[in-house]
């Protein structure tokens, strides 16, 4: 049996691994694993997600989305499971099933020698739900390791941190000290989690722009349509994760 991929990402949504942790899936060797991709239920009509990214039937919506994942993805070369979830707006409101959740994580973990979560910053239900499935699955992975990436585009919704800007001035990529770490929402006992930021070289902006691009339907919500960025040329910078 072939080994399997030494990271994964978990993902909320079809679109947050590349969103937030695009330089980890471009580097390879690292499986993508999606929680929220269930349609909604048949009586449902629109959500008001979907309904601000233009749509008029969430069902149509969900299959545009899981084609452009595979898209997305596939350019990538990274391969992709998908939990079927059905995520926050398609649930009414209702909480997500967090011990199912880590429950598709854990089928997937052997092998796996770290195992990346959201971190939950703009306290989305979902990847709350995501995170703490993670946590959980990670009960059962003793030494597995777990690294939590800043969800964007909350992370930079007032733009990036001037502490991240400055310690990467001299640098392309940086680890930051312990102290800096107002964004992250987690905390490990006495342990202070070690921020880590990664600086996107033009080239590798330009790669990230084009991957995210495949998500047609979701920029113009996310505020990432090429007419946006050319105003915030710094948003898609960096990317910010922490160990604990």
């Amino acid at each position: 049996m072939p080994a399997g991929p030494s990271v994964i990402v978990v993902s909320p949504h079809l679109d947050d691994a590349a969103l937030s942790a695009w330089a980890r899936l471009a580097a390879g060797n690292v499986m993508v694993i999606t929680v929220f991709t269930g349609r909604p239920p048949a009586a449902f009509t629109v959500s008001s997600w979907d309904l601000e990214t233009g749509a008029t039937c969430s069902h149509q919506r969900m299959r545009e989305r899981l084609a452009e994942d595979d898209r997305a993805l596939g350019g990538l070369g990274v391969p992709t499971v998908r939990l079927g979830q059905v995520e926050f707006e398609y649930r009414s409101g209702g909480d997500a099933d967090v011990a199912a959740i880590a429950e598709g994580l854990r089928r997937y973990l052997a092998g796996c020698g770290e195992l990346w979560l959201p971190a939950g910053i703009g306290a989305h239900p979902d990847h709350i739900a995501a995170r703490d499935a993670g946590l959980l699955a990670l009960m059962a992975a003793p030494g597995l390791a777990a690294r939590f990436y800043a969800d964007f585009p909350y992370v930079a919704e007032d733009g990036w941190p001037s502490w991240i800007t400055t310690a990467t001035r001299h640098g392309t990529h940086a680890l930051v000290c312990p102290e800096s770490t107002e964004l992250c929402p987690l905390r490990f006992g006495d342990v202070r989690p070690t921020a880590r930021i990664t600086v996107l070289d033009p080239d590798e902006r330009a790669a990230k722009t084009s991957t995210l691009r495949n998500y047609r339907s979701q920029l113009c919500a996310l505020g990432l349509t090429d007419e946006e960025l050319a105003r915030s040329s710094r948003m898609l910078n960096y990317e910010l994760s922490w160990s604990a």
